[in-house]
């Protein structure tokens, strides 16, 4: 809108300057005849200054109606960086979410097994207190049964699943809320 209202308010301008300066070459032209004759009489003066007085304000008012658009441009523009700024700044925290919720993810895979049932870089804490046994890691058997003392039972397998399904669902819990 401010746009074309600084083109309309030029526009005018210009066809202001354009009657102008054909009245001001009228004027001219008078007082070249009025120095000819060596006497300007008090009609041609007062015609004279009316002349430059009437384009004057013509001048004035088609520079305040300009003047008033570039304002409306300039105030249009402030308020597009304020929000270009606002905008930047969503972004930008949209952006650091979903790289902490994607570091988010790959410790949750990290933390689950593969379907073979081994963990990525490293083991689950839940696995590794079950494996202690008076100080020293227990392996796991290659049966993946056994009462063995340094074996993996059935029901530590399940117990450190649970654990971690526990501490999964609580997790996804808090990040529900935090929404």
């Amino acid at each position: 809108f401010e746009a074309s209202r600084v083109a309309h308010a030029g526009l005018q301008l210009l066809e202001v300057r354009k009657d102008t300066k054909a009245s001001l070459q009228t004027l001219n032209t008078n007082l070249g005849i009025s120095k000819i004759l060596g006497t300007i009489d008090a009609e041609t003066f007062k015609l004279s200054v009316g002349l430059v007085l009437k384009a004057a304000k013509r001048i004035q008012a088609s520079l305040r109606v300009l003047v008033s658009g570039v304002e409306g441009v300039r105030q249009r523009a402030d308020q597009c960086r304020r929000h270009t700024t606002k905008l930047v700044g969503l972004v930008e925290q949209d952006e650091e979410r979903r790289r902490a919720w994607e570091q988010e993810e790959e410790e949750r895979a990290r933390a689950l097994p593969n379907e073979f049932g081994e963990y990525e870089d490293t083991e689950a804490p839940e696995y590794q207190q079950q494996r202690e046994v008076g100080g020293k890691q227990a392996k796991p058997s290659a049966e993946g049964g056994g009462g063995g003392g340094g074996a993996y039972s059935e029901e530590a397998t399940l117990k450190a699943s649970l654990i971690q399904n526990d501490r999964l669902f609580r997790q996804l819990n808090q990040d529900l809320i935090s929404l």
